[in-house]
């Protein structure tokens, strides 16, 4: 994965990930770049998955319990070229 200009880094940035599918990815030891629901920019969040097939993203604690789940939306920016 390029993380150049990945649309996850617009979120949040990780030590590390691992592709589950096509569309569906797990990432580990994030930090918030953005606010994503009640968790604040700056926050640590041990795993987050974004599964671009179901257009969900979900936030999970040190113990893998589900602490947020969101829909993903996209907002097309400013032209790049």
């Amino acid at each position: 994965m390029n993380d150049e200009q990945t649309l996850e880094r617009q979120l949040f940035s990780w030590e590390n990930w691992d592709e589950l599918g096509t569309a569906h990815f797990m990432f580990y030891k994030c930090v918030l770049v953005k606010t994503i629901g009640p968790h604040v920019a700056g926050s640590m969040i041990s795993t987050i998955a974004v599964n671009y097939e179901k257009s969900l993203i979900v936030l999970y604690d040190k113990s893998g319990h589900e602490i947020y789940t969101a829909r993903l939306l996209v907002l097309v920016g400013e032209a790049v070229r």
